[in-house]
């Protein structure tokens, strides 16, 4: 969960999108990027020492994730695929409304998407739908 979920796909994956996005597309005094600037601040860089710290070979990541280096190559190399965020579900509705609900409804997604897959619910999915 925390290196695919955490480390993969908020920092290295969704955070860095956003960022970039909003430092390419929009200029330094639209409104949008100036409204989004505080809740973005230092996200470069947090990445970076990310990447540096927990990534790269030989640093605290493999240690911390008590993986060999070959171990975090193979688990870098899986996140794509277990990455789960609801496009998944989305992409395989052929009805419109369904798409939207499996995109946009996460307690949906949960009960009938994620369930079914795993047979039953771990505690970090039923966390999800009780917060939901």
């Amino acid at each position: 969960v925390t290196l695919v979920d955490h480390l993969y796909g908020v920092h290295m994956q969704a955070g860095n999108a956003c960022v970039v996005a909003m430092r390419q597309q929009l200029s330094k005094d639209h409104p949008i990027r100036r409204f989004l600037t505080p809740f973005s601040f230092q996200t470069i860089s947090v990445n970076d020492n990310a990447r540096n710290n927990l990534v790269n070979p030989r640093s605290m990541g493999p240690r911390c994730f008590a993986l060999t280096d070959i171990g975090m190559d193979l688990a870098w190399s899986a996140a794509p695929t277990l990455l789960q965020s609801g496009v998944e579900a989305a992409k395989a509705q052929t009805d419109p409304k369904l798409y939207w609900r499996a995109l946009l409804d996460r307690g949906w997604y949960i009960e009938n998407w994620v369930k079914p897959r795993l047979g039953k619910l771990t505690p970090w999915w039923g966390q999800a739908l009780e917060v939901w």
